[in-house]
């Protein structure tokens, strides 16, 4: 009870949450590089009552690449019954220090690889490439591209979507674009896609049905296409890629790229057009990436009136208006 009541009188309570998921801020728990303050959930209104969290470990980086583990709330506990439980190591732990060691391994390998190897990855970042991609173990957005930490900036979800209303999705893409300076974005889908596969199936998998309706409704866009096919894993595999086609055209229509491809273009003298965006799919079975043909000009060029927000043609006069003033 005492250990519960001392991190009470260190944190503040953030007001307008529900009882049932209060959050709690305390400045013990700050990451060194950054600062950032940890929040907690908890799942009593009150400190006295009995604690009922969750086994949570947490763990911070360092200059160094070395994670260090700073606490685990299964030491939130009220009764001097389950700490004494605690304190053994027990399953959670061991997978904990587990991933422990295993960062520690990989720290001393590249460090015999390569001594300067922290010290260049320490400097700000500059990757040239921004990557869409599914959240499947399986997909290692840098392994699958043979890239390096610090050369690609990823952001993952089910089903590697990419939806214009996502300010998630959206965020990374205005940060990456604007911010970082890439001049390519990846969207990668994958073979045997577990998203994909329950889109095409009949049954209700609750609030992620929400998330899934997207990729339904690529095959609404596609149905004609996509029922002419009787096999069920070639309309899986033909799905998956036209998927990925879709994100690639959504990431088109968006302002940020409109944007950003006008003023290198102008930039350029009219040479070129960042960011470039690729379609690419994944095969798990045999390791192959393959790139998918977007013709963006075909699928909508012919819809600039709805999608462009921007006058290509009076950008090029007033280019040319300029560079001959």
């Amino acid at each position: 009870m005492n250990n519960i009541r001392n991190i009470a009188t260190k944190t503040r309570l953030l007001p307008n949450y529900p009882n049932s998921h209060r959050l709690f801020t305390s400045s013990n728990y700050k990451c060194s590089c950054c600062a950032t303050l940890f929040c907690h959930q908890i799942t009593n209104t009150k400190f006295e009552n009995k604690l009922s969290t969750p086994s949570l470990q947490m763990g911070l980086h360092n200059s160094g690449g070395v994670i260090t583990k700073l606490y685990s709330t299964s030491s939130f506990s009220s009764s001097s019954k389950e700490n004494n439980a605690t304190t053994s190591k027990n399953k959670n732990d061991f997978n904990i220090e587990k991933l422990l060691a295993n960062n520690k391994a990989w720290v001393k390998s590249r460090r015999d690889e390569d001594p300067e190897f922290f010290n260049r990855l320490g400097q700000r970042q500059t990757p040239k490439y921004l990557y869409f991609g599914c959240s499947d173990s399986r997909v290692p957005a840098n392994e699958i591209l043979g890239l390096g930490p610090g050369e690609v900036f990823v952001h993952r979800n089910v089903g590697n979507l990419v939806p214009v209303n996502d300010l998630n999705a959206l965020s990374v893409l205005e940060y990456a674009v604007d911010h970082l300076g890439v001049t390519d974005i990846i969207v990668t889908g994958h073979y045997d896609c577990g998203a994909i596969r329950a889109a095409t199936s009949r049954q209700d998998l609750g609030m992620l049905e929400n998330w899934l309706r997207l990729v339904r409704d690529v095959y609404r866009l596609h149905k004609d296409q996509l029922d002419l096919l009787e096999d069920a894993e070639e309309k899986h595999l033909k799905l998956v890629e036209l998927n990925v086609i879709e994100q690639c055209l959504n990431l088109y229509k968006t302002g940020v790229v409109q944007r950003k491809r006008i003023q290198t273009h102008a930039k350029s003298n009219g040479t070129e057009h960042h960011p470039r965006i690729h379609g690419m799919v994944f095969n798990p079975s045999d390791g192959i990436l393959k790139k998918l043909s977007v013709d963006f000009r075909q699928r909508v060029g012919n819809l600039d009136h709805i999608y462009g927000l921007y006058d290509h043609k009076k950008e090029v006069r007033d280019r040319m208006n300029t560079a001959s003033s």
